[in-house]
């Protein structure tokens, strides 16, 4: 596969919030509009709209559910809590909210296409997070210390996923302490079925049979990732973490922020071990996209990068520019074919630094190749 520079868009001072493919279409929301990538430039598609966040043919905004092309239904009343994340189904949507200053106020809901709820079922943090221990510098002897509660609950559109009947919803003490609870929901009914316990989540994806997922943890010493079943038992744990590449066999792109830790493709085995393929350097990671014989394309380490389908070989095939940083959630598209990444940094303007937002828009070619293809020239 060849990866070529088809265009560059520049968006100014305006910053890409989300970018995702939809039906063939790639869809860039921007603070106040949504966009349509149409060659090389964008078409606005609806505008002015305050969008929280994009999944199937639905835009969540604080106050809206959007049709793209469609209708718009109101949200039910809140009592002050704010949309934070968004999964559309074919028959009406899935939504988490929090409230800034109520943290019994989070919840998941499930809405029909009308926007009414079906069902909602409230996601408060536990009365403790974590219980702190002390170490005495005299002998050593650990005793309970102050127990850490949450301050702040929320939730990102990165941590609400769908497998089969059941949706996991991860909130977490955030920015303070990065501690979350994961909330499985069933879709049908609301019920709560389980709760994991309080971790330093991180990547979420579904998991290699419907009703599993795949959770990782990293932070105060966790590198690791579970698969947890649909009634919350943990049947599998690696020491890896990572953005996930394949469900069967599970695969991810290892993400460690420890600087002296190596990263790799790896592979997670049923038996638990874990099988390293090639060296990833870097560690921010965009999405996965897949290629019709089961190779990765993805951004990391300023480029976009070709994973060989065993995940054992990698090529860098289009270098991005080290003066300034691609927003690593900013990628979307198809392989082979037409994908956009989102990237920031400053240029200087008449002797003035001046930050500069772009979307560079890839062709994604199908071809065997081995070499790096081009460079974007910044």
């Amino acid at each position: 596969m060849k990866a070529r520079l088809a265009a560059t868009i520049d968006l100014g001072e305006r910053c890409a919030l989300q970018v995702a493919e939809l039906d063939g279409r790639i869809f860039v929301v921007t603070r106040g509009a949504l966009h349509a990538v149409a060659g090389g430039a964008l078409a606005p598609v609806i505008e002015p709209i305050d969008v929280v966040d994009l999944s199937g043919g639905l835009v969540l905004t604080p106050h809206e559910l959007v049709e793209i092309g469609g209708a718009r239904r109101a949200l039910p009343p809140l009592d002050g809590a704010e949309p934070k994340a968004l999964i559309a189904l074919p028959d009406g949507a899935i939504i988490a909210v929090c409230h800034p200053q109520d943290q019994t106020a989070a919840a998941v809901m499930r809405l029909d296409r009308n926007g009414r709820v079906i069902w909602r079922n409230a996601t408060p943090p536990p009365p403790v997070l974590m219980q702190t221990t002390t170490r005495r510098l005299s002998d050593g002897v650990e005793t309970p210390g102050k127990p850490l509660v949450a301050t702040q609950w929320t939730i990102f559109r990165s941590d609400v996923c769908l497998s089969g009947d059941r949706v996991l919803a991860v909130f977490a003490d955030m920015p303070r302490t990065g501690i979350g609870v994961g909330y499985g929901l069933d879709v049908a009914t609301g019920a709560v079925v389980y709760t994991t316990p309080p971790a330093p989540y991180g990547e979420l994806a579904p998991g290699p049979i419907d009703g599993q997922f795949l959770v990782g943890m990293q932070g105060y010493g966790a590198f690791s990732s579970l698969l947890v079943d649909r009634d919350g038992d943990a049947v599998a744990r690696w020491k890896s973490h990572g953005k996930l590449v394949l469900r069967d066999p599970l695969r991810v792109l290892e993400m460690s922020n420890v600087n002296t830790a190596p990263c790799h493709i790896a592979t997670l085995r049923g038996d638990g071990s874990v099988h390293r393929g090639a060296h990833l350097p870097g560690y921010y990671t965009s999405p996965v996209l897949r290629t019709r014989d089961g190779a990765a394309v993805f951004w990391r380490d300023n480029a976009v990068m070709r994973a060989s389908p065993d995940g054992d070989r990698i090529e860098r095939m289009l270098e991005t520019p080290a003066t300034g940083n691609a927003w690593s959630a900013g990628f979307a598209g198809r392989a082979p074919g037409r994908a956009v990444l989102a990237w920031s940094g400053a240029t200087e303007v008449d002797g003035t630094r001046v930050e500069r937002n772009r979307l560079f828009v890839i062709d994604l070619e199908d071809h065997d190749s081995t070499s790096i293809a081009s460079t974007l020239l910044g």
